[in-house]
């Protein structure tokens, strides 16, 4: 049975924007392409994996995703 095109849901990526100055190319989003963990010297850290419109991809820890460092938006 195959489900109408009303029934399926859209998806929509997910950016992350760095708001403050000292941000890796701050102001600028990132389409999140997932969550990875990265072994750090206090134990293993979960980092958004980013991705900027150039390829260019990066690791952005979680917890500084906060509205204040960066920001989570529904579009770039």
């Amino acid at each position: 049975m195959k489900k109408s095109d009303e029934e399926v849901p859209r998806t929509y990526g997910v950016f992350l924007k760095g708001l403050h100055p000292y941000t890796f190319r701050s102001g600028k989003s990132a389409l999140i392409s997932g969550l990875k963990y990265v072994d750090a010297k206090e134990g293993k850290r979960l980092c958004y994996e980013i991705v900027f419109p150039d390829g260019f991809t990066d690791l952005v820890p979680f917890t500084e995703v906060n509205g204040k460092i960066y920001e989570l938006r529904s579009e770039p």
